[in-house]
Parts: C-alpha cells; sequence; structure tokens
C-alpha cells in the first residue's frame, strides 16, 4: 500500500486519476489529506508518499518531519521529506549556483534585484499561476511590486523569475515534463506553444504528435533528470522544463502534479502517449509499494488547536470553502470509520 499525503483543497485532480486509471491504480493507493494525518494513532505498515510540500505552511512541515521521523524508526519506505525535499526558491537558486540553470529567482521581499530582465513574477508555493507578463526593466519591475501591495497580495509569497528564452527558430516553444517515481524516470508528455508560458500544446501538427511519442518512448533526458531530482532531495514529482542548445532549463518540480487530464480537455490522438506513460507508472508505483500487515502507532503529535485568526484557522476557513461538500463528507466518513 502507497498512503499518498496531499492538502485537502488539492484532492480533485488525484481522485480523478484514481477514478478513471484502471485497475493498477485501484488497490495501491491511499489518499489521505495532511488535516486528517493527526487525527490518525495506527497506520498500516507500508510506503508514504509526502505530496504537496510545496503549500505545506512552516508549522505543518515541521510536524510532519516528526511524523517522517516516526514512520523512518518503523522501517517505512518514504518518498519526499517534508522539509529537506527542495521548494521553488530553493531549487531554482540551488540550480543556477551549481550551474544547471543559466537563470536565476528572487524573492520580492529580499534586497537582491534581477541580474538580467525581462523576469516574470509567480507565487513562490503555487503552480500555474503567474501574476503579469514579462517584466522588461527594474523601473517596471518595481511598479510591479506597487501593484502588488496595492491588490493585497503578500509579497513574501512571490517570487521574480529571469526568463530565458527557449524558442526554436520557428517561434515554437517546447516544454517537457517527466515525473520521478522512486528511482525511475517516467516522461510525460512535450506541450507545444507560441507563447512564452506554455500551459498546453496548441493546435497540434502530426509532426509534434510523433516528437512527443518519441519523447514518451526514449526518455532522452534520464539520467540528466535523475540527477537534478537528486540534488533537489525530491523522490517523487513532475518536473516541468525546456531545452536550449541541447541544455536543460528546469522551470520547477511539483510534489502533487495532475497525472491524468479529463478526456474533454484533451487531444485523441494523445491517448497511446497516455497509455504508454500509464504503463510505465504503474511499473515505478509498484516498485516503490510495500505492505506489511503489521501497524505502527504514532505518538500524540497534534498541532494545537488553531486560535481566531491564526494561519491556520483561515487555512480551515479556506477548505471549507473551496473543497466541494462531497469530497470533505467523504473524508469525515472515512476518519470515523478508523
Amino acid at each position: 500500500m502507497i498512503v499518498y499525503f496531499c492538502k485537502l483543497a488539492c484532492m480533485r485532480g488525484m481522485l480523478h486519476f484514481l477514478r478513471t486509471a484502471g485497475p493498477p491504480f485501484a488497490g495501491m493507493m491511499q489518499l489521505v489529506p495532511y488535516e486528517d494525518v493527526f487525527r490518525r494513532r495506527s497506520w498500516t505498515l507500508g510506503t508514504f508518499l509526502f505530496a504537496d510540500i510545496e503549500r505545506l505552511a512552516p508549522m505543518e512541515a515541521e510536524a510532519l518531519a516528526r511524523v517522517w521521523d516516526c514512520l523512518a524508526a518503523r522501517g517505512c519506505r518514504l518518498l519526499n521529506h517534508p522539509t529537506r525535499s527542495m521548494r521553488r526558491y530553493e531549487l531554482l537558486r540551488t540550480l543556477q549556483e551549481t550551474g544547471v540553470n543559466p537563470h536565476d529567482i528572487y524573492r520580492l521581499g529580499e534586497r537582491r534585484m534581477p541580474r538580467r530582465y525581462p523576469v516574470f513574477i509567480r507565487d513562490e508555493n503555487e503552480h500555474g499561476r503567474v501574476w503579469n507578463d514579462l517584466i522588461a526593466d527594474e523601473a517596471a519591475l518595481r511598479r510591479a511590486f506597487e501593484e502588488l501591495s496595492a491588490s493585497g497580495a503578500r509579497r513574501e509569497d512571490c517570487v521574480a523569475v529571469e526568463f530565458e528564452e527557449t524558442k526554436d527558430p520557428d517561434g515554437l516553444y517546447r516544454k517537457y515534463a517527466a515525473f520521478r517515481v522512486g528511482g525511475a524516470i517516467v516522461p510525460r508528455h512535450v506541450f507545444f506553444s507560441r507563447e512564452w508560458m506554455v500551459r498546453h500544446s496548441d493546435a497540434l501538427t502530426p509532426g509534434q504528435i510523433e516528437e512527443e511519442r518519441r519523447y514518451i518512448e526514449t526518455n532522452p533526458h534520464e539520467g540528466e533528470l535523475r540527477r537534478i531530482f537528486e540534488l533537489a532531495r525530491t523522490d517523487y514529482g513532475r518536473i516541468d522544463y525546456s531545452l536550449k542548445d541541447g541544455r536543460i532549463i528546469v522551470w520547477e518540480i511539483n510534489t502533487h502534479p495532475t497525472i491524468l487530464w479529463p478526456d474533454a480537455e484533451d487531444d485523441p490522438r494523445r491517448k497511446p502517449h497516455h497509455a504508454m506513460f500509464l504503463e510505465r507508472f504503474a511499473q515505478a508505483m509498484t516498485a516503490v509499494d510495500t505492505a506489511d500487515p503489521a501497524r505502527v502507532r504514532l505518538p500524540m503529535m497534534s498541532p494545537e488547536t488553531p486560535q481566531p485568526g491564526s494561519a491556520r484557522a483561515a487555512l480551515h476557513r479556506l477548505v471549507s470553502a473551496t473543497v466541494p461538500l462531497g469530497i470533505r463528507q467523504r473524508v469525515a466518513a472515512r476518519a470515523r470509520r478508523r
């Protein structure tokens, strides 16, 4: 059994995957929200995967590190340490300092200013959200700072990332993605777009369909990607990257990535690619799966009850407001059965 931890507010994509991916995953994975971890006093020994660590508040990460220590002491297999696995800022700083990436990252609250432009601003802990278009110079960046502050956004949660131009001579951008699952690197997709912020593929040509198939089939960057994941101290997640003159340009590692998109949102010509990925993903998950009928009891270590107005109280309100009632009811029912 693989116990997969993630934030309750972000469970929907994983629930969709487990409902639609078929028999290989039906009895292999148990989805547990972090908000439910401290309600349980015992666990069946197995593999524990700490996903979604980017969204953990510091207090949550420290508490979960104690859970990790308890499980490790009982010989459980563990993936993604809650505090040691690198998040976006530390990852991109480390990759720039070690020469893997040419571009750097800056927190908006620090004194360092970008060495080169353009840059873009994004949330340090969320995925996909970019605050504006490319920013051309320092004066424009300072104006963006002021606009963020006026909008109520926390500057401490935002980072500026130096843009690296990776489009090909025809003006096409490619964003590659591959999973690490334990010791395996599993290619996921190639997105093609005319836009610099590549969220999905534009209308695909037969040549691009074939290029994606070859990428998934041949796993051309396996060795280098494994070294990057090792540097990031990340055992599970999806790396998003581009290529420039044959060099890997890393944008992020997402520890709670979307695994499978709804059919309505995808090109039907890519279905064989998804099938190839899912077969390899299932093999990698099977390789990290462990099972033991024994149960391990955790000491009482629940974080303090959140006080009104605290960050944790705000988090609970956010979960109640954003997570569908049906999901919250199912999670509560599972907690009562335990």
